[in-house]
């Protein structure tokens, strides 16, 4: 589904939850970046190499897409974003349509399993990020998949993260093997960029 400007009326925002992780003064969308970790990807990643499409794999509640619209809109950048996730939540659609009213940006919402490679578009996107599954076969079928889409960077969320989580185990391998850069800001969560 593609959703157009003035399709739907501005985001209502529901109440703050306390552990909601705040933004620049944006508790709503919640989001799950730390904010040091988001503006460091916004701005000295896709911002600083020229990067006008966005696809977000495992978009939970679609908060990066709102916060990389709004750091957009400011700097009066273009912007495509595509939104995946297997989760046909209200809340997403509600900051999708937010962002296609508020800063006048073309989103796509896609809902499916993310390690299936038949529900991606024929198209190829400056930036890819990946933070939908938790197993290593899962992170590595999205992570191939997003390889072969991406022109510019491949971006992971949850380096850094001590739980059950396979995603620090792929990247210490991919930092092995590939042009790197990274963020980790606290004992959990952290963004690797693999380079293109």
């Amino acid at each position: 589904m593609t959703l157009q400007p003035n399709d739907h009326k501005h985001y209502s925002s529901p109440t703050r939850k306390p552990d909601m992780i705040v933004i620049e003064g944006h508790s709503i969308p919640q989001c799950n970046i730390q904010q040091p970790e988001i503006l460091w990807l916004i701005h000295q990643q896709l911002i600083a190499h020229d990067c006008k499409s966005l696809l977000v794999i495992g978009s939970g509640y679609a908060a990066l897409e709102w916060h990389v619209a709004r750091k957009y809109y400011q700097k009066k950048l273009p912007l495509e974003l595509t939104s995946i996730d297997i989760d046909q939540s209200q809340a997403r659609l509600l900051t999708l349509c937010d962002i296609s009213t508020r800063y006048n940006y073309n989103t796509r919402c896609i809902y499916g399993d993310s390690t299936d490679p038949t529900i991606y578009p024929e198209q190829m996107w400056d930036a890819i990020f990946i933070d939908a599954s938790h197993t290593h076969k899962e992170i590595l079928q999205e992570y191939f998949i997003a390889k072969k889409r991406a022109t510019k960077l491949i971006a992971l969320h949850n380096i850094n993260t001590t739980d059950n989580h396979a995603a620090p185990h792929i990247w210490k391998s991919l930092r092995d093997k590939s042009r790197t850069s990274e963020i980790r800001t606290t004992t959990s969560g952290g963004i690797g960029i693999v380079w293109q």
